[in-house]
C-alpha cells in the first residue's frame, strides 16, 4: 500500500511540475509569472499571460503598459500603438513609455505625431540625446524620403520574414 501511495505521489509531482517551464513558476500568480517572463525577454509568453490578466483587471495601467511593451519588443507596432494609446496620457508611466510610443508611431509612418511624442519625452528628460536626435531627424524626414526614391532595396537569399540580425564578419572574416 505504501508503494502505491509513493507511486501516486510521484506521478502527481511529475504531472504538476512538467506543465511548467520552471519549478519556480508553478505556484506563482499570473502577474508575477508574466513579469518573470518579461524580464527574461520571453515576450510572447509574457504577452499571453498579461492579456489574460487584463481580462480580469481591465483598468490596470501597469498591465496595459506591459502588453504594449511586449508588442513593441515583438516588433508588432500596430498592436503596440493600440495599447500605448490607451495609457499614454496617464501620470505614472515608465520613463521610456513616451519614447517607445514615438518610436512605434515613427515605424508606422506617423511622423508628425511621432515628433510630438519625442518632444514630450524631451520635456520630461531634457538630457535624453537620442530623443532629441530623433526629433531633429523627423524635422528633415521629407528630405530623407526624397533621397530614398533613387534607390531600390531588395531582399537577398539570407533574409527571412522575421527580424534578422545584420550579418557581420567574425574575427578574420
Amino acid at each position: 500500500m505504501r508503494n502505491y501511495f509513493t507511486l501516486i505521489l510521484l506521478i502527481f509531482y511529475v504531472t504538476v511540475f512538467s506543465q511548467s517551464t520552471s519549478v519556480r513558476t508553478v505556484f506563482m500568480d499570473n502577474l508575477k509569472k508574466a513579469d518573470l517572463y518579461f524580464n527574461k525577454a520571453a515576450y510572447r509568453n509574457a504577452l499571453n499571460i498579461y492579456l489574460r490578466a487584463n481580462e480580469q483587471n481591465p483598468t490596470s495601467i501597469y498591465i496595459q503598459e506591459q502588453i504594449a511593451d511586449c508588442y513593441f519588443y515583438l516588433n508588432n507596432p500596430a498592436e503596440a500603438e493600440t495599447w500605448y494609446r490607451k495609457i499614454i496620457n496617464e501620470q505614472k508611466l515608465h520613463p521610456d513609455t513616451k519614447f517607445k510610443f514615438a518610436e512605434v508611431l515613427s515605424l508606422l509612418g506617423k511622423y508628425a505625431e511621432s515628433k510630438y511624442w519625442f518632444e514630450a519625452d524631451l520635456q520630461e528628460h531634457p538630457d535624453k540625446r537620442i530623443a532629441r536626435d530623433k526629433a531633429r531627424f523627423l524635422d528633415k524626414i521629407d528630405y530623407y524620403l526624397l533621397d530614398s526614391l533613387a534607390f531600390s532595396v531588395q531582399p537577398t537569399a539570407f533574409n527571412s520574414d522575421h527580424a534578422d540580425y545584420c550579418p557581420a564578419y567574425f574575427h578574420e572574416g
